[in-house]
């Protein structure tokens, strides 16, 4: 009981330490629906090694700043154009070569541009958070909506062909209500939904209840073969397929953990924990060293960066909070920090980028690598950025 009072005591000096004097902190909404879970998490990863802490996230310059809102995935074609999906369910392209060229590719949602134009994380915009190409195939972006599914946009012809419908009758009662990323293995797309209860637009929700409610799927486009592989996952928000293709890397948010789930092999079907994270991470990527980049979209440094490790053994608190709360406003005066870390194929942790002061770019979401770049997006920013590894 000792450690409850000093975790609310730690969180309310936090509150009041970066309380705005014309900012609404109290919300209160008993009609809130919220079923935390206890959650007892992993013990925090130390910023010692390949994770010590460093300022080379201080050195990264702007791409786009106060156009591109919440650039939450990312993806390049071979003419080294830049992809990106924001807030209000617009794709742009980004020339590198010249990055204040930055066009409009489409919207995932039904809606028109204009109406879209302000919005953010709407049903009729759309709202893209996982874009890949398949291998030698440039031609059809294909990108997995929170509120649509699986989608594929030929980038020549500007057709939007829907390839997995979030609402497919084959996932029965529990429809895809926040598709989140994607992999393929040839034919084979492999993509994740994080909750079947909860929306993109409720994603502060679902990360505070911290329920299992996310699942892995396959699809195969020639056969139309739709598979549940895995379910009862934590906030799964990123997902990669290893270069051998035997295994998926997960992202399990609140948890703080990626999971190896095996699809080949002696070990097909058994799932192990790949690394813990130093943080809640996000959306993970191959580079071209067949190394992996891990964004942390919420450091656990300490306690007093992370919600989960104040309350997670306290689920009543946590519904208790939401509901007399503006829980955004909240988690938007927690301290934060910028880190995304590098890990080999095993599981270790080989470099690491930090912005410890929030100079540049913090909660980061999405990270790639292209010719010697590191370019990053945030949820909770207006940008992308990028900085040169030479």
């Amino acid at each position: 009981m000792f450690e409850l009072y000093k975790n609310i005591y730690l969180l309310l000096v936090i509150l009041v330490l970066n309380h705005e004097a014309n900012s609404s902190l109290i919300s209160i909404d008993f009609s809130r629906k919220i079923n935390s879970s206890y959650i007892n998490l992993p013990e925090q990863v130390s910023l010692i090694g390949n994770l010590k802490a460093n300022n080379k996230l201080e050195k990264a310059s702007y791409i786009g700043k106060g156009k591109l809102i919440g650039p939450e995935c990312m993806a390049f074609d071979n003419n080294d154009n830049l992809y990106t999906g924001i807030g209000n369910g617009f794709i742009y392209k980004i020339n590198t070569k010249n990055i204040s060229d930055i066009t409009i590719v489409t919207l995932t949602g039904p809606q028109t541009q204009d109406f879209c134009e302000n919005k953010n994380f709407m049903e009729e915009c759309g709202r893209p958070f996982g874009l890949r190409f398949k291998e030698n195939d440039y031609e059809n972006l294909y990108v997995a909506d929170a509120f649509y599914g699986i989608l594929k946009i030929n980038l020549k012809t500007g057709l939007k062909t829907v390839v997995i419908d979030s609402k497919d009758k084959r996932f029965g009662g529990k429809p895809m209500k926040f598709t989140n990323d994607l992999d393929f293995d040839q034919d084979t797309i492999y993509f994740i939904d994080t909750s079947y209860e909860r929306g993109a637009n409720d994603f502060l929700f679902e990360y505070l209840e911290a329920q299992p409610r996310g699942r892995l799927f396959s699809y195969n486009e020639k056969t139309n073969e739709l598979n549940l592989l895995l379910e009862n996952l934590y906030f799964p928000n990123g997902l990669q397929l290893t270069p051998d293709k035997n295994s998926i890397l997960i992202n399990e948010n609140t948890m703080s953990r990626i999971l190896e789930y095996f699809i080949k092999g002696d070990q097909k079907g058994n799932t192990r924990v790949f690394a813990i994270t130093p943080g809640f991470g996000d959306t993970i990527r191959l580079t071209e060293r067949n190394t992996l980049l891990v964004p942390i979209g919420v450091s656990r440094i300490n306690k007093l960066f992370s919600v989960l490790d104040l309350l997670g053994k306290y689920p009543t608190i946590r519904n208790i909070i939401v509901k007399v709360l503006d829980f955004g406003y909240v988690l938007s005066v927690i301290p934060k920090y910028g880190l995304i870390a590098e890990y080999d194929l095993k599981g270790n942790p080989i470099n690491s980028w930090h912005d410890p002061s929030n100079k540049i770019i913090s909660s980061i979401s999405t990270g790639i690598t292209h010719k010697n770049k590191l370019y990053l997006g945030s949820l909770l920013s207006d940008f992308l950025s990028v900085l040169d590894l030479d």
